[in-house]
């Protein structure tokens, strides 16, 4: 009725053992029954290290593949050449990616990183988290009321075949956000609508 597709499905932070397959099929099948392409994961390293995160991984991978469903690491705490690294690590999956959050590139990498790794890491980005701050707090502002150069972040998106989302902090209020987000996005040169 109201044409709205679904882009991504953000794995529960929260309650479960991400690292077990059974749970992520069961949310694998959420994403399929919603016709989402993309889940997000957040790159928590269990116990452990790489190796038992790159054998649930590459099990998870053979479980979202046989639904057409692709897995995006989210960079939230972990610097995102790590996932990079990781994905080396992998076999470099066609499946598996990243989802760049910008703010926390931010942060993570410093102000002059966020377009070099757009530039490294192109071809891995299946989904990209829209959102500013100051480079220190994790404020997720209106993308151009902090720091991140987003007319040269949209330069180096272009033709990007992923998804984007805008993420945004819940002390805005809601209608000016996404009125303000849309502006500044057309202004940059990313909506053309």
């Amino acid at each position: 009725r109201y044409k709205i597709s679904i882009a991504s499905l953000h794995y529960p932070l929260r309650g479960e053992n991400i690292w077990l397959s059974h749970s992520f099929e069961k949310y694998l099948g959420l994403c399929e029954s919603i016709k989402t392409k993309v889940m997000v994961i957040h790159d928590e390293v269990p116990l452990g290290g790489v190796e038992p995160y790159g054998k649930s991984l590459r099990e998870i991978s053979e479980i979202a593949r046989k639904k057409n469903i692709k897995i995006a690491l989210e960079n939230a705490r972990t610097n995102p050449y790590f996932l990079l690294e990781l994905l080396e690590y992998l076999g470099n999956p066609d499946n598996i990616g990243i989802a760049y959050d910008l703010g926390h590139a931010n942060i993570q990498l410093g102000n002059k990183e966020v377009i070099p790794f757009i530039e490294r890491a192109k071809e891995k980005i299946f989904h990209i988290h829209l959102h500013d701050n100051n480079g220190v707090y994790d404020e997720h502002k209106i993308p151009g009321q902090g720091i991140i150069d987003y007319p040269q972040v949209i330069e180096k998106l272009k033709n990007f075949k992923g998804y984007g989302i805008l993420e945004l902090s819940w002390s805005i209020e809601t209608d000016y956000a996404i009125r303000k987000s849309l502006e500044n996005l057309k202004k940059f040169g990313l909506c053309n609508s």
